[in-house]
């Protein structure tokens, strides 16, 4: 840039003498600080040096310009020069906005090539998550909202679709005072008119010499108790309602990124002649209709919408929380009485062809059995449902009949070479629709197109039921409206925070830890709404010790002392709870191994609350499986697998399923079962492409399994892959910066072990230098330089190493005289 612009920019009333004054200092002083060649000067123009000193915005630039879209996103962290002012300088000010604007523009530009390169590919899911970010950039675009919407809804995400339509409507109307596009509004109505058309279950009720299975269809006065109605369902010419007036939450920036996870309740979308975009909340569905009078149902909603606003949960929840409002009569108790997890699959439909019909009844069998073997479930088997099979029939009379909280319906269709399963997640209590998706499996040999589709349903329906169970939970605990309302708006946040932490941006993670302390705020008040509730303090526990999972050293300490304050007060309320010994256990455990100091009775005291909790409650996927984790450090290999696989069993909700299966990996490899512990790595990562941990377990198994050839090629391989789902820079921000490390220590063995001793030793010194003076990090590289140097050859040095571990890390001995990788040198221990 020529030396009288920049003038013009930064100094624009100096004299022309004095401002070159001003520039030659300015210069000179940054010459001082960064180094003589940062600048390059030719003639009068003064630029930087690109050799020296890169930017981000010409790489940014760079990227664009060569369509490198996925790099140019991953370069753009916010408005250029966000926060920065230069006083008395408006020539600068409008240089910057220029600038600010074209690279925001560029950076849309780029999300939505990706948004359209992922619709190509027919890859909604990830279509939708371009365009929620292409959303939170531009919320004002109606197109993008409806870009958006459509991306859900190709991806069997209706709900989703109708509740950011809604969203953009009330966001709209707040900030600007006008309404979206109206082909929002028509794409609201056609969503909603298609999504009536999936398969419902309406009315005509089975003929009275209907076979039923003993067991499973008790007489209809068997199910109520004494003195009890019969339950009231929907109106038979009714379509259950949902939440498509829902608004965002109180943060818009990023409200297009909940769709169908963060929903509190039902997702089912309102009738088209109640979908206005945006518009008061006036239909809450036919249960709502059941649960209150017309005369008090209009006054209550409006008492509850200046509590939290009306709005900013689903109506089904605006359901929910009426029965717990004073004065408004609770539904039957026939139907509160129904569980949740007691589900019957109800036989799919397929279009006209017999073979598709076929197929479809093929699918129901296979879905049936796979959640058949789920202990927590209670699954009605084919011959309890199959009656049913090409019948009309009353929900009601199917809930009574079958006992059952939750129905699942579904239909086959084919188109060409691609088969498509809509299903639908149904509420046996109030009728609403609980979640939907769309399953879609190219044309392949029938028992594998079976097994695909089957599974990806049994995964999808694992995860709905897992997040309306806990909300049932939730709801069984208070008599407040309003905790229930905060302790469900706090889920949202954690559930999202969960899903940010994913990425593999380092900023990802402070993003997440912003999240998780709003969820705090929440539960703190609702438990100041409702102080003998017990929930909200476990909650802020599992809070807390979620946040230490995202930093590390004092501050990690720090979040897993506050969890186990939380977890003490919740202890307080109910010393019995299974839940809150829990997470008491999970917190001690985690402190014990956060700093080498750690009393020695953490341990103990872990091992004792995680007993204790599944003693109590057998059901506790996440206490297992953390017990396991204990149990494999403790050296009781044989105990932990058997609890890891009880961890497993008792995962109905898919959870904890990663981390199960990662221990499950773990402990089977300690015992020497390679073959055992390959099937369990192979499992992760077949249900978990994107998890780093089943990339880290075939790492594990080339270095550990002496059956496997060496194979350094494949091991650097998988580092460098490694590398990309769990970069070193968010390792390091997540609290985990011994991670890269150890990666490439285990690779570094490899090459040790086909005798390439010097790319191993390079290693070992990069490692060194990346520890540097980190105590905690220098004890670690002490256990996994021990292995190289043993593979090396250099016995005596590994032992050192070795003893100067366990002279630190003493709780760990037993581990480590049961490691395989160490056997020929512990007895000289």
């Amino acid at each position: 840039m020529g030396r009288e612009r920049i003038l013009g920019y930064l100094w624009p009333d100096q004299p022309s003498d004095a401002g070159r004054h001003q520039l030659s200092e300015a210069l000179y002083v940054l010459r001082k600080a960064v180094g003589e060649s940062v600048f390059v000067t030719a003639g009068d123009e003064v630029g930087l040096n690109p050799a020296i000193l890169g930017t981000d915005v010409a790489a940014f630039r760079a990227a664009m310009a060569g369509e490198c879209f996925r790099d140019a996103v991953a370069l753009y962290r916010g408005p250029f020069l966000d926060g920065f002012h230069v006083s008395d300088a408006p020539e600068f000010e409008r240089w910057a906005e220029e600038v600010r604007s074209s690279l925001s523009d560029a950076y849309g530009t780029a999300v939505e090539a990706l948004a359209e390169q992922c619709e190509r590919a027919a890859d909604f899911a990830g279509a939708a998550g371009w365009w929620r970010r292409r959303a939170v950039h531009d919320p004002y675009s109606s197109r993008i909202a409806l870009r958006l919407m459509h991306a859900l809804a190709a991806g069997g995400e209706r709900g989703a679709a109708l509740k950011h339509a809604a969203a953009h409507g009330v966001f709209l109307r707040e900030e600007l005072g006008v309404d979206p596009d109206p082909e929002v509004g028509e794409a609201m109505h056609r969503l909603a008119a298609e999504t009536a058309a999936l398969p419902r279950l309406v009315a005509r009720a089975p003929a009275e010499d209907e076979p039923f299975v003993e067991g499973e269809a008790p007489a209809e006065e068997e199910v109520f108790a004494e003195g009890e109605a019969p339950a009231r369902g929907a109106e038979p010419e009714a379509e259950a309602g949902g939440d498509a007036g829902a608004a965002p939450e109180e943060d818009f920036s990023r409200a297009g990124e909940d769709g169908e996870e963060h929903r509190t309740a039902g997702s089912g979308p309102a009738p088209p002649a109640a979908a206005s975009v945006g518009g008061p909340l006036a239909h809450t569905g036919p249960a709502s209709a059941a649960l209150v009078p017309p005369t008090t149902r209009g006054a209550l909603l409006a008492r509850f919408a200046g509590h939290v606003g009306a709005a900013a949960l689903g109506a089904l929840l605006i359901v929910g929380l009426l029965r717990l409002l004073p004065g408004v009569p609770a539904s039957d108790a026939s139907q509160e009485a129904l569980d949740i997890r007691r589900i019957a699959v109800m036989p799919f439909e397929a279009s006209g062809d017999p073979e598709h019909q076929a197929l479809a009844d093929a699918i129901t069998g296979s879905l049936i059995d796979r959640l058949s073997g789920l202990g927590t479930l209670r699954v009605i088997p084919r011959r309890g449902v199959m009656p049913y099979a090409g019948r009309a029939v009353v929900l009601d009379s199917i809930t009574r009949r079958l006992r059952v909280g939750t129905l699942v319906t579904g239909r086959l269709q084919r188109s060409g070479a691609v088969y498509r399963v809509d299903v639908q997640m149904v509420d046996g209590i109030t009728g609403e629709q609980l979640a939907s998706t769309q399953v879609q499996v190219a044309q392949t040999e029938l028992f594998a197109l079976q097994d695909a589709v089957s599974a990806q349903v049994e995964r999808f329906l694992r995860r709905r039921l897992g997040d309306q169970v806990r909300l049932r939970e939730h709801r069984a605990g208070t008599r407040s409206a309003s905790a229930y309302a905060l302790a469900v708006r706090a889920d949202g946040f954690r559930a999202r925070a969960r899903r940010v932490a994913l990425h593999n941006d380092p900023l990802d993670v402070a993003a997440a830890a912003a999240l998780l302390q709003t969820a705090d705020s929440l539960l703190h008040r609702a438990q100041q709404e409702d102080r003998q509730w017990v929930q909200p303090r476990i909650d802020r526990a599992w809070v807390w010790v979620e946040l230490s999972g995202l930093t590390s050293g004092t501050a990690r300490v720090q979040a897993l002392q506050a969890a186990l304050g939380h977890a003490a007060a919740a202890l307080d309320l109910d010393g019995e709870n299974a839940a809150a010994l829990e997470v008491r256990g999970t917190a001690s455990w985690r402190l014990s191994t956060a700093v080498s100091e750690a009393p020695d009775s953490l341990r103990p005291n872990a091992e004792r609350d995680l007993r204790a909790a599944t003693l109590r409650a057998p059901e506790l996927a996440r206490a297992w499986s953390t017990l396991s984790q204990l149990l494999r450090m403790k050296g009781a290999l044989a105990e932990s697998e058997q609890a890891a696989e009880r961890a497993l069993e008792e995962d109905a909700f898919l959870e904890e399923a990663p981390a199960i299966l990662d221990r499950m990996f773990r402990s089977t490899m300690m015992l020497g079962d390679y073959a055992g512990a390959a099937r369990w790595c192979g499992r992760g990562g077949r249900e978990f492409p994107n998890d780093w941990r089943f990339l880290d377990c075939q790492l594990l198994l080339l270095r550990e399994d002496p059956g496997v050839s060496p194979d350094p090629a494949r091991a650097w391989a998988l580092v460098a892959r490694l590398e990309v789902l769990d970069p070193p820079a968010k390792a390091r921000q997540a609290g985990n910066p011994y991670s890269p490390i150890f990666r490439r220590l285990v690779a570094a063995s490899v090459s040790a072990r086909v005798g390439d001793g010097e790319r191993a030793r390079a290693e070992l010194a990069r490692a060194r230098r990346d520890v540097g003076n980190n105590r905690e990090l220098a004890v670690d590289l002490k256990y996994d330089e021990a292995y190289v140097r043993l593979v090396l050859g250099e016995r005596n040095q590994a032992l050192r190493l070795l003893r100067e571990y366990l002279a630190v890390r003493h709780e760990n001995r037993e581990f480590i005289l049961r490691d395989r990788l160490f056997a020929d040198i512990v007895p000289g221990l």
